[in-house]
């Protein structure tokens, strides 16, 4: 080390402090290059972890948040029975009545399952949600389009006469085997 000496204003030499040389430092005057090497470690540890766990959670894990939508049932099992009665009434169907219909219901749940896996979605029936269905979108528009159950049941209502009833009454329920 170096010292230097000035001079005071009263003509005396006062020693100041010696100038340190990069040359003469020692492993206590620097920095300690142990935690710098500590703290590189674990930054790049920590970055590597996120990393990693960034492409698990985008490339491996498959079991993601189910995306949701609404079907109202009712609706979709009345059309695939408005399909069974058009297809009994035409004659284009030889099953029994009772049958088509236990088929209607078998294909619904079909439709159903196959729609659910198409669109990878989680159905639920709309009955059952509360709250905003912003959320989740209704797909029985579009089940019906895919499963050309565009027959409207409404078709199929016998309408009941009005005439002779007054306001209140209901017009009585007659079932085919009990017709005049």
């Amino acid at each position: 080390m170096s010292d230097t000496t000035t001079q005071s204003s009263q003509g005396g030499d006062v020693h100041s402090a010696s100038a340190p040389d990069d040359s003469a430092m020692t492993s206590q005057d620097q920095p300690s290059t142990g935690i710098r090497i500590v703290l590189i470690a674990a930054m790049t540890s920590i970055v590597l972890t996120a990393c990693a766990l960034l492409v698990y959670d985008r490339f491996v894990r498959v079991p993601r948040t189910p995306r949701l939508g609404t079907v109202d049932i009712g609706q979709i099992f009345a059309a695939n029975q408005a399909v069974a009665i058009k297809k009994l009434l035409s004659g284009s169907s030889n099953m029994p009545a009772d049958a088509l219909g236990a088929q209607a219901g078998q294909d619904m749940s079909k439709q159903l399952q196959d729609f659910s896996r198409r669109c990878g979605c989680l159905l639920i029936a709309s009955p059952a949600v509360f709250g905003s269905t912003l959320a989740a979108p209704d797909y029985t528009a579009a089940i019906k389009a895919a499963y050309g159950l565009t027959v409207d049941p409404a078709e199929f209502r016998v309408p009941v006469p009005q005439q002779g009833l007054g306001a209140g009454q209901l017009a009585p329920q007659t079932s085919p085997g009990n017709a005049p």
